[in-house]
């Protein structure tokens, strides 16, 4: 009967440890407050409201960068995919913004392909207030439909060091 009292007496020493170290041990944890900054979303997480700022720091995988307010002009088209140009335009090009991962994809309509590439990048830039080396930081997907690129690859910014030209 000892041996089980003293059994008894160590889980619970161990459980009293555990929470006096929390308590008295450990910082809390500062809230992210600044309404302008977009992180990933995980999958099963409502995404918390658009910013209403005139800036927007983005924070992904490759860097964080701070843009102008793109959204405030973006087009909602889907579940937090905004397209940053006329989602409904023929023009040269698309430019969209994936919330989910603070992305964006540049689709190239037409041919010639490099200049409708480096008019899409420009705009790019414009959209975002951004220089070159920012847009390096950011996740970028630059690509055609096969009627346009039959390989149909992912080309990335012209500029960025791991752009590839078409």
């Amino acid at each position: 009967m000892k041996w089980i009292i003293g059994i008894f007496v160590v889980f619970i020493l161990i459980i009293a440890g555990f929470f006096a170290y929390r308590t008295f041990f450990t910082a809390p944890q500062e809230p992210i407050s600044n309404e302008n900054v977009l992180f990933p979303i995980s999958r099963n997480a409502t995404p918390p409201p658009l910013p209403t700022s005139d800036t927007v720091t983005l924070i992904t995988e490759k860097g964080t960068v701070t843009t102008k307010n793109f959204l405030k002009n973006a087009a909602s088209i889907g579940s937090d995919v905004y397209s940053l140009t006329d989602p409904f335009a023929t023009g040269d090009f698309g430019i969209l913004y994936l919330r989910k991962n603070n992305s964006f994809l540049i689709s190239i309509r037409t041919k010639p392909i490099d200049a409708a590439r480096q008019e899409a990048e420009q705009e790019f830039l414009r959209l975002l207030g951004i220089s070159r080396n920012e847009a390096c930081n950011l996740l970028i997907s630059v690509g055609a439909p096969g009627v346009i690129d039959p390989l149909q690859k992912e080309y990335g910014l012209s500029f960025c060091p791991d752009g590839i030209p078409f």
